[in-house]
């Protein structure tokens, strides 16, 4: 829910979403990566780079490219559409 909520532009919503989520499942990546993806549209550009660290630091293999390659995208438009932030809020390719 909070992915569709993203990627209809509806990013506070989707950060409501993902905080509730995390609550219960502080490392649970999908969330993470939303989250600092709506964060990096919502112009909070440093809490954005807090949540890139929180995923480095959780989860030391991953690049964006191979979240990339196991995410459920048809469109690589919409596939950009969050990827793009988690490069640009510095995490590794």
């Amino acid at each position: 829910l909070a992915r569709a909520h993203y990627h209809l532009g509806a990013y506070t919503e989707a950060l409501e979403l993902t905080g509730r989520v995390l609550e219960d499942k502080p490392r649970w990546l999908t969330a993470l990566t939303i989250q600092l993806a709506a964060l990096w549209r919502l112009g909070e550009e440093d809490e954005a780079r807090d949540i890139a660290a929180t995923i480095i630091e959780g989860h030391r293999n991953f690049s964006v490219s191979r979240w990339s390659n196991g995410s459920p995208y048809r469109r690589a438009a919409d596939l950009a559409a969050l990827m793009d932030p988690l490069r640009f809020a510095g995490l590794p390719e």
